[in-house]
């Protein structure tokens, strides 16, 4: 489960960036999350509550942006969004099919991220 590892580096951010504004509460927290990630929301976000007791950041609302994946394809040229692959085939290599030509030899352009987008806080 890299979800509680990544709610941790969340965490991370936020109470870092919240401390640097002067926030004195957390009141929530808006992230891209790519549908390459292959995280799970509702992990996430409990992972998030669990980690954040008792920090400012505790009762925090975690909000989601599914960021939809990009790619290039080497042999059509083809650049723009394609479906994401089954969540089991993660374990192995990544590849994801062209939707123009079908190929699988394809560069993956964006969509695999976790990002803080913004955060809204109470401050001092």
């Amino acid at each position: 489960m890299h979800e509680f590892s990544v709610a941790q580096a969340i965490l991370d951010v936020v109470l870092r960036a919240a401390h640097e504004h002067g926030a004195k509460r957390v009141l929530e927290v808006t992230l891209e999350v790519g549908e390459l990630s292959f995280l799970s929301l509702e992990q996430l976000e409990l992972s998030f509550k669990v980690l954040s007791e008792g920090t400012i950041a505790e009762g925090a609302e975690l909000k989601f942006e599914v960021k939809r994946a990009s790619i290039r394809c080497l042999r059509c040229g083809y650049e723009g969004e394609a479906s994401a692959p089954e969540p089991e085939s993660h374990l192995l290599p990544l590849a994801v099919q062209c939707p123009a030509c079908s190929s699988l030899e394809t560069v993956i352009l964006d969509g695999r991220g976790c990002v803080v987008r913004s955060i809204r806080a109470e401050r001092s």
